[in-house]
C-alpha cells in the first residue's frame, strides 16, 4: 500500500500513544512487528493525558522555544531547574535565565 506524507508534526509520547491506539483499533490484526514494538514502548512512556500535554506544548511554544525542545520538555516533564537546564542545553543558540526556567517548571506542573 502506497502512503503519502501530507504533513509532519512533532508529537509527544502520549499523543503518539493515542494515535497508535486508534490505528490499532481500526486495523485488522495482526499489526506489523514494528508497530507492535512501538506500541509496547508507548504503553510504558506515554501514560499522561495527551490533551494536557498539547496545552503544555502550546504554552511552551509561546515562550519562543523551538518545537524539538518543547516536545522534549513535555516528554521528560522536568520537576527541577537542573532537568529543565539539561533540555535547554540541547539548543546551543538559546539564551535562558532563571525566569524562563521557572516559567517552564510552572507549565510542567499543569502537565503532570
Amino acid at each position: 500500500m502506497k502512503r503519502k506524507i501530507i504533513n509532519k508534526q512533532l508529537v509527544t509520547w502520549s499523543e503518539a500513544r493515542s494515535i497508535m491506539e486508534s490505528r490499532i483499533r481500526d486495523v485488522e490484526p495482526p499489526i506489523l512487528p514494528e508497530q507492535e514494538r512501538t506500541w509496547e514502548y508507548l504503553k510504558l512512556v506515554g501514560s499522561r493525558d495527551p490533551v494536557r500535554e498539547r496545552e503544555a506544548v502550546e504554552k511552551l511554544a509561546e515562550l519562543g522555544l523551538r518545537p524539538e525542545i518543547v516536545v522534549n520538555l513535555v516528554n521528560m516533564c522536568p520537576k527541577t531547574p537542573g532537568e529543565v537546564r539539561l533540555v535547554l542545553a540541547m539548543d546551543k543558540e538559546i539564551v535562558y535565565d532563571e525566569e524562563l526556567v521557572s516559567r517552564i517548571l510552572e507549565i510542567m506542573k499543569d502537565c503532570r
